[in-house]
């Protein structure tokens, strides 16, 4: 059985994320999504939240592609938790010549620290190639109109922290 691993901040879950994972699912029969944690990093949503939307907005084709899902989080090296859950294929998401600049930079890195590692670049589709988390989060909390860069679960997610900090 081959093991595929996503990575990201899924913050907030986005149709680019939901379909660089539908594409992992269709090339594995096990995936593993993980939620980096990044102390440094300023989150709009806990990472429980993050793991129970992806969880509710892939279960549907997961069940479709017969893809085993699992999602978690981790902080330490992504390729120490690959190698302990013995996952071999790296998904990760392409939109522009910047992000496969800067991927190659890490494949370098990576396949140093776990030889075993292969990496998949997937090229997001059409309007998902201008969107990215950290634009979804500023439009987000500037009050704007996020709905059509977001699943209905992240959505749901962001309304209702919006409604409690009010």
């Amino acid at each position: 059985m081959v093991k595929g691993f996503i990575a990201g901040s899924f913050d907030p879950l986005t149709y680019g994320h939901l379909d660089i994972i539908l594409q992992a699912c269709k090339v594995v029969s096990e995936l593993y999504i993980g939620i980096g944690i990044h102390d440094m990093k300023t989150h709009l949503l806990s990472t429980k939240v993050r793991k129970e939307i992806i969880e509710k907005e892939t279960s549907e084709f997961a069940k479709q592609e017969q893809c085993k899902i699992h999602v978690l989080s981790f902080d330490g090296l992504l390729v120490d938790t690959m190698r302990d859950l013995k996952a071999t294929i790296l998904f990760r998401g392409i939109r522009t010549a910047v992000d496969f600049d800067y991927e190659m930079q890490m494949v370098a890195m990576n396949r140093n620290l776990y030889p075993d590692l292969n990496v998949y670049f997937i090229p997001a589709s059409g309007a998902n190639a201008a969107v990215s988390s950290s634009l979804v989060k500023q439009v987000a909390c500037m009050g704007g109109n996020v709905s059509s860069f977001i699943p209905p679960q992240s959505a749901m997610a962001i309304r209702q922290l919006k409604d409690e900090q009010n």
